[in-house]
């Protein structure tokens, strides 16, 4: 499911330019559109992808991994996957800041992929705040091994945006579906 960024959509990123979006999203979460603010938003949210997920499961035995950008990423990080067939997560350019701590709920059992910018406006603050500050490594100290976190140098908040990046990707994805690609079947 697609958060909703259409321009001028009271339920997405609102504004036409990236500065307009900055300045008006402060207005957006006053009226409690934001997930954080807006808790039943946000369940609504992880309800959708659970029957995703569910669709999924009846049409193949093949592994899930729950992905998402920005917000998307707030929704992986707020679902509690217990569920074999869901191999992993992976999270595109979203930390988790202190006014986000509530709405992690993620199982740390379940491996996690992470990219960051170290400059990414929409990450990393409030103003002081270092890139590091919002890694999602204090969630998985019990389980170390079951995060990568990738920082790349930046500041667009584009998904995928750089090589190092999708080098990252491609091979925590390798590391969790390992069948083999025939003609005509989509992969990684």
């Amino acid at each position: 499911p697609e958060f909703v960024t259409r321009s001028g959509n009271k339920m997405g990123c609102p504004g036409g330019s990236e500065e307009e979006m900055r300045r008006l999203s402060g207005a957006r979460a006053a009226e409690g559109i934001y997930q954080a603010i807006n808790p039943a938003r946000l369940a609504a949210r992880a309800q959708d992808v659970a029957a995703v997920i569910q669709w999924l499961k009846a049409l193949t035995p093949l592994p899930i991994i729950v992905s998402g950008h920005s917000e998307g990423c707030r929704t992986v990080y707020s679902l509690h996957l217990n569920d074999a067939q869901v191999v992993g997560g992976a999270c595109i350019k979203q930390g988790l800041q202190k006014p986000y701590e509530h709405t992690w709920r993620w199982n740390p059992a379940v491996p996690m992929w992470q990219s960051l910018e170290e400059f990414d406006p929409w990450v990393v603050f409030p103003e002081g705040t270092n890139v590091a500050d919002v890694t999602f490594a204090r969630r998985f100290e019990q389980a170390p091994q079951n995060l990568t976190t990738v920082i790349v140098p930046g500041n667009t908040h584009f998904p995928l945006n750089q090589e190092a990046e999708r080098a990252s990707l491609r091979q925590w994805l390798n590391q969790r579906v390992r069948s083999t690609l025939t003609p005509g079947q989509n992969g990684f």
